[in-house]
């Protein structure tokens, strides 16, 4: 049978409704570092788009993104504004298109 560990008594928080870690745990995690460079990323006001793949052979949600955006034909541009929105748009097909900002 397994020994169970023994935690020393000085890393127990006071109370049982607080951690037992550090407030400061999370401050080396590579995923806060990431998600706070991407927050303070500015972005531009419009997104200069071009469909430059076909739809035909596409998954059907794709060609439905694709459309919703009102790309129609190849090589087709559109300006729409930099939202999360569209951000979550192209990031579904961005193996189609081409994208600049303006």
């Amino acid at each position: 049978m397994r020994p169970v560990p023994v935690i020393p008594q000085s890393s127990y928080a006071g109370s049982p409704t607080e951690s037992a870690y550090p407030a400061h745990k999370w401050a080396s995690c590579p995923q806060v570092g990431r998600q706070a460079k991407r927050k303070a990323k500015t972005m531009a006001d419009k997104l200069k788009i071009t469909l430059v793949r076909s739809t035909i052979g596409a998954i059907p949600k794709h060609k439905k993104t694709v459309q919703s955006m009102g790309l129609r034909k190849l090589n087709k541009t559109i300006i729409l504004p930099d939202n999360p929105a569209t951000r979550g748009q192209i990031a579904q097909i961005r193996h189609m298109l081409k994208v600049e900002e303006v």
